[in-house]
């Protein structure tokens, strides 16, 4: 039998670029969806503090641009650098790094383009709360790009009728891509009704939107309940972050929900192969789109790999093992399709050898 693996030199050659790919993927991008430095209603001024954390062994360097909503301009800062194993602190952020002034009203997203991985959290708070120096405010997360969600869901809304008692919620979504985006969003009832559906954007490279929830033009239909246990369903074109902030009227405290991923195939797998040689493979896909395979070759063993699953059903993963002192790379590409409870795929497999052939698999 044919291996599935190239010569060793030509192996030499692709193991220097996988690790030239390797290095330049440590860089990274991470987006606070949603700053403020500004005044609202009955005193109210909004301030975002941000603390940026390294866990990395070695420094890395972060240049932070601030997309003001109010102007449509990008505000790029100096580029800084994060100590090992440190952590570096923004407190009001849109002034200490932006240089912003409360007079300018500047809202919008922030992104930090990293040399490294970091972890980013941020706190959005009014400081004059009830109009009496009271701090109160909710916790945001800095999301790297790449989890933005073509299809996704926000698990938990509500709406009242009186601006005295109960929530209020806005939905804020941000496009992190260099296209347009534009999302169809469904609220449902707790039960799966549907409520209201309306539509974000188009919204522009970096931009942002912030929409009541019960805005009578987003989503008409909405104005007028009183309900704890909405939530909604959103598919947009582009790849977009999205959360809620719920507020309750009578304290003003508010509360954030991240969006979560939607992909109709999460799930787990197993299935086989053919062609070249005949073997198995398992695999899982979760909930925003990440497949990973394990596969069982009768010539090599086990290898595995991971990729991506579409929620239409697009599979696209790369496995790589090592056999006889070689590294190779499998390359399965698939289409999968929902037949009631179940799903069902079907593709082929092509190795680096130049081995190819077919496979087949269904959700558990």
């Amino acid at each position: 039998m044919k291996s599935l693996y190239k010569s060793s030199c030509r192996i030499a050659a692709c193991l220097v670029v996988l690790l030239a790919q390797s290095r330049a993927a440590q860089a990274a991008s991470y987006i606070l969806p949603s700053s403020a430095y500004r005044t609202g209603l009955n005193g109210a001024e909004y301030q975002t503090n941000v603390r940026l954390l390294n866990q990395g062994a070695s420094a890395v360097t972060v240049t932070a641009t601030f997309y003001d909503q109010v102007t449509s301009t990008a505000f790029p800062a100096s580029p800084f650098q994060i100590a090992a194993r440190s952590q570096v602190a923004f407190d009001n952020i849109l002034q200490s790094l932006f240089g912003k002034t409360l007079s300018q009203g500047a809202y919008g997203p922030i992104r930090f383009d990293t040399t490294g991985s970091i972890l980013v959290a941020a706190n959005v708070n009014n400081v004059n709360a009830c109009g009496a120096g009271a701090v109160s405010g909710q916790w945001l997360p800095g999301i790297a790009a790449s989890q933005a969600l073509s299809t996704g869901v926000i698990g938990q809304l509500a709406v009242s009728s009186s601006t005295l008692s109960g929530y209020r919620t806005n939905l804020v979504f941000m496009n992190p891509g260099s296209a347009a985006a534009t999302a169809t969003v469904k609220v449902r009832l707790g039960g799966g009704s549907l409520l209201s559906t309306g539509t974000i954007g188009p919204l522009a490279a970096n931009g942002f939107s912030q929409v009541a929830l019960d805005s009578a033009a987003a989503f008409p239909g909405v104005a007028g309940t009183t309900d704890t246990n909405l939530w909604l369903e959103f598919t947009s074109n582009q790849p977009v972050l999205a959360y809620a902030t719920m507020i309750n009227n009578a304290s003003g405290d508010p509360f954030a929900v991240v969006a979560s991923g939607d992909n109709p195939f999460a799930g787990s797998y197993s299935g086989s192969y053919a062609g070249y040689e005949n073997g198995t493979w398992t695999g899982s896909v979760s909930s925003d789109g990440t497949m990973t395979v394990s596969v069982i070759s009768p010539s090599v063993g086990a290898f595995s790999g991971s990729g991506t699953m579409s929620p239409s059903g697009d599979s696209l993963v790369a496995t790589s093992g090592r056999a006889g002192g070689v590294d190779f790379t499998i390359t399965w590409t698939g289409k999968f399709v929902q037949q009631g409870g179940g799903a069902t795929g079907s593709g082929t497999w092509m190795s680096t050898s130049g081995a190819s052939g077919t496979w087949s698999g269904a959700r558990l």
